[in-house]
């Protein structure tokens, strides 16, 4: 089987999956990728992040007509385990681009040349990027903010609003996280109706059981449906600098919708994985983040595209990244 089997047969298998919680279970198994949590289930993945994150566009870039699993357990367990298989197998197909075949003269300049190019797109294609979350608003807020007028006369958003926008979303669902595993204070009833996998508590228990069971409600809810963190309304973000109608806005550039594209190859940009750009996905009367950190190197990508638009803004970008570079280096070099 070469690789364009492979990765048809993996999204086949991929977009039987109900939406909400094959992409919810994908984003908790991202988020538990350096605490080690989630071992059982990742532990052999050659790649992690790249391969979650293939996944993910997998299932947003298929149909929805052949939807039959809401969930892995017991009675279908096997498919994560030939889900991991498929994915480790494409993985090994794409090292085989790289070896020769009977037409190729392996001499030392075909060597040298594959001892860069295979690494570089094995190891770092799609891997994320190694950066700090402060790292990247600083660069953000230091870099757009002097295009505001640009920005502001294509989309009537500024800077600010993007900032703001991305914080109040990982509030969010830093609070929701919060809530879900302990913190009641921070609980809100509606939160459980999230998800269209309720945990259903039995009544015909004992009444202290009953009462345990009503009180850890939460956290059932949450290991029964990770995605239900990652859910919310756009009203949930508003405020007074996110007025609705910014939000609107800011939710038609970073989301996308379920739907049959093309795509099959991690490596494809056209068409491309869409959780790169848009990776908040809108289903139904909902929104669902796939991973909050990806949201804000989302936004760092169209705004440089939004301010390369004209070749005289271009080349002011270019000196304001040189600008803000040197200003970081100099930083750097006074404290460390």
């Amino acid at each position: 089987m070469n690789l364009e089997n492979h990765s048809k047969t993996l999204k086949e298998l991929v977009s039987k999956f109900d939406t909400q919680w094959f992409l919810g279970h994908i984003s908790g198994l991202i988020m538990n990728i350096v605490s080690g949590l989630a071992q059982s289930e990742i532990g052999n993945l050659s790649s992690p992040q790249r391969q979650l994150y293939y996944l993910g566009g997998l299932l947003v870039t298929s149909g929805e007509d052949n939807i039959s699993m809401h969930t892995i357990d017991s009675d279908n367990e096997t498919i994560w385990e030939k889900i991991v298989v498929l994915l480790n197998e494409i993985e090994q197909e794409y090292g085989k681009i790289f070896l020769p075949t009977e037409h190729n003269k392996v001499d030392a300049d075909w060597l040298k040349m594959r001892s860069v190019a295979m690494p570089s797109f094995l190891s770092y294609f799609n891997q994320g990027p190694l950066n700090y979350e402060e790292q990247k608003l600083n660069w953000i807020k230091d870099l757009y903010v002097d295009f505001d007028d640009q920005i502001f006369s294509q989309f009537e958003l500024r800077t600010s609003d993007f900032i703001n926008f991305y914080n109040a979303l990982d509030y969010l669902i830093q609070d929701k996280f919060q809530a879900f595993t302990g913190n009641r204070h921070k609980f809100k009833p509606e939160w459980m109706e999230l998800t269209n996998r309720k945990v259903i508590i039995s009544e015909d228990i004992p009444p202290f059981l009953l009462r345990e069971q009503e009180n850890n409600l939460p956290l059932y809810q949450y290991v029964q449906d990770q995605g239900i963190i990652f859910r919310f309304h756009k009203i949930d973000l508003v405020s007074d600098q996110l007025p609705i109608e910014k939000i609107e806005k800011l939710l038609d550039i970073f989301s996308c919708k379920r739907e049959e594209t093309d795509f099959i190859y991690y490596s494809s940009t056209k068409p491309a994985n869409p959780l790169y750009l848009q990776p908040i996905i809108h289903i139904d009367n909902l929104y669902q983040v796939f991973e909050v950190k990806q949201v804000l190197h989302s936004i760092e990508a169209f705004l440089e595209k939004s301010c390369s638009s004209q070749q005289k803004i271009q080349a002011k970008l270019l000196k304001e990244k040189e600008s803000c570079l040197k200003s970081e280096l100099q930083f750097c070099l006074k404290n460390c």
